[in-house]
């Protein structure tokens, strides 16, 4: 009669199961497993023999998540389960690049960085910390009024100190080329020549 409670104590020892984020693992007899859908982590810092918890399966891109079970895989970092709308109902589906929209977050120094939908583009700014993310945007068509070299913008003669760029278009404003050094008024036909002694 011991003996068999002995046997019946160490199988239930054995068959002990922990759920979300209980204990688990460890450097004792036949220590805490995991429920179905959990993986047991013990962090990579923690002394020889220790336990851990159970969380749930964390899947890399293109792995499985989702379904119907009680404890499904997730993707990690900034991935998104991607589940085909035509799937049976409880069907699981596989990570995959979060695709932005217009106003969302994209790009950044982080590992599978939200991506941009067709058609768009992420625009960070240029004064942002390296590594940090943007928002996508319309894709920028080619402006012929912008200035092909980042010079300033050039309103007047007495503004101008240097031209050293191919040139810069400003619409009813003067036109500048380094070549003439012309300026020629926009709407008004007049054509002033600039000298270089003049700058």
């Amino acid at each position: 009669m011991k003996f068999a409670a002995a046997i019946l104590l160490a199988s239930s020892v054995a068959l002990a199961q922990s759920d979300l984020n209980g204990p688990c693992g460890g450097g004792t007899a036949n220590p805490p497993q995991c429920v179905s859908g959990l993986v047991c982590i013990i962090p990579s810092t923690s002394p020889v023999g220790s336990g851990g918890t159970c969380q749930r399966r964390q899947s890399d891109i293109d792995g499985p998540c989702g379904g119907g079970t009680l404890y499904p895989p997730i993707c990690q970092g900034q991935l998104v389960c991607d589940i085909p709308a035509s799937s049976p109902v409880g069907s699981g589906g596989s990570c995959k690049r979060k695709v932005s929209q217009i106003g969302e977050p994209c790009g950044g120094g982080t590992l599978y960085s939200p991506i941009c939908d067709t058609g768009l583009e992420c625009v960070i700014p240029a004064d942002v910390p390296v590594g940090s993310g943007g928002q996508c945007a319309k894709k920028s068509s080619t402006d012929s009024t912008a200035t092909t070299t980042g010079i300033a913008s050039v309103k007047t003669t007495s503004e101008v100190t240097s031209v050293s760029a191919t040139y810069i278009v400003k619409p009813t404003t003067n036109v500048y080329t380094s070549s003439s050094l012309e300026a020629k008024q926009v709407g008004f036909g007049l054509v002033a020549v600039l000298l270089a002694s003049m700058f």
